[in-house]
């Protein structure tokens, strides 16, 4: 048996072997270090897009909350409007595949957690992370933030203003996607 292998081994049939694994090998290592660089330079590009889509859903929540709900909500939040605007965000948070949506006065003091673990009258403390993201929806632009780790998994915050009846920025939309 040992006399075959030597035999095989240095045969034309083994070099052949030989070669096109060693070529087999390196297209799988060429292959893989291509793949590498072509992520690095969509990963950015991605990211990006997924934000300004997370940040765009975000705008259009706050839009679709009136301000005399919210109004409602303060003054009562178990009255049918209070209620409403509860199941209004807790669908969106459900349908939207959302971690978590907040409402926020613009001080960043919770008005309504949906998945958050917030409670009426907490300081937001991600706006920590999110200050930049969160002062520019103060000035009636969406915008989102980069992904940071949170609660052992990644995830992006993005937010939006939802103005008055007068057109001012009375409160905001927070929501956090995986």
């Amino acid at each position: 048996m040992a006399k075959a292998l030597n035999r095989f081994r240095g045969s034309q049939l083994g070099r052949l072997v030989r070669w096109v694994t060693l070529s087999v090998g390196l297209i799988l290592i060429l292959f893989n270090i291509g793949n590498i660089i072509i992520y690095n330079q969509l990963e950015p590009l991605i990211s990006e897009r997924m934000g300004a889509n997370q940040a765009f859903t975000t705008n259009a929540i706050a839009q679709s909350l009136r301000p005399s709900w919210i109004r409602s909500y303060l003054a009562s939040p178990d009255g049918i409007y209070g209620n409403l605007l509860r199941e209004k965000i807790d669908e969106f948070r459900v349908d939207g595949s959302f971690v978590s949506i907040t409402l926020l006065d613009t001080t960043g003091t919770v008005i309504y957690s949906s998945g958050g673990g917030y409670d009426f009258g907490e300081y937001f403390h991600y706006l920590a992370i999110d200050k930049s993201a969160f002062i520019s929806a103060l000035t009636n632009i969406p915008d989102f933030t980069e992904l940071y780790r949170g609660s052992g998994i990644y995830l992006r915050g993005a937010y939006a203003p939802i103005e008055d009846e007068l057109g001012d920025v009375e409160w905001m939309v927070g929501t956090e996607a995986g």
